[in-house]
């Protein structure tokens, strides 16, 4: 039986920590401020869900440790792409796409209206929500996201180390 040493799950406790907390800090955003996400805000929350299933994947799976951290990499990659892809939008460097930018209204009648605005967003993906007045949310997504980038390739990197020694 493969026994999990104490920094290992510190370790693992972090990453948890790192995906459970920006969950929390935009469910609290949504739900406690009322700040109404878009559909990439939405989307951007994905990865951290990711990571924090494969925090606790790993707790229980010590054999699969590495792997486990290398698709928690993946998932802070996919989080940075997200991030970026949204503050472009945001800052209007390319268009998003019509389900998070909305579409434009053709039709001539009541119902042909009621149907269109049935599939428009509560809050568009071009409208800046921004955290204490100075940065949009997507741009300290994609700062965090480098960090966590950072942490679990440093992470991988120590655990290939202790392995090898």
């Amino acid at each position: 039986m493969h026994v999990m040493s104490t920094y290992k799950k510190q370790l693992l406790l972090l990453c948890f920590l790192a995906g459970i907390t920006p969950l929390l800090m935009s469910f609290s955003a949504q739900y406690l401020f009322d700040i109404a996400p878009c559909n990439m805000c939405i989307l951007e929350r994905w990865p951290y869900v990711a990571i924090t299933t494969l925090a606790l994947i790993a707790l229980f799976q010590s054999k699969l440790i590495r792997t486990i951290i290398k698709f928690m990499l993946f998932a802070s990659l996919v989080s940075l792409g997200f991030s970026v892809y949204h503050t472009g939008i945001e800052y209007s460097l390319w268009p998003g796409t019509e389900s998070c930018v909305g579409g434009i209204f053709t039709g001539t009648t009541a119902e042909e209206l009621e149907a269109f605005l049935s599939t428009v967003p509560v809050r568009r993906c071009d409208q800046i929500s921004k955290a204490f007045g100075i940065f949009s949310f997507s741009i300290l997504n994609a700062v965090y996201s480098i960090c966590l980038l950072i942490y679990f390739f440093v992470m991988l990197k120590n655990l290939t180390l202790k392995k090898c020694s």
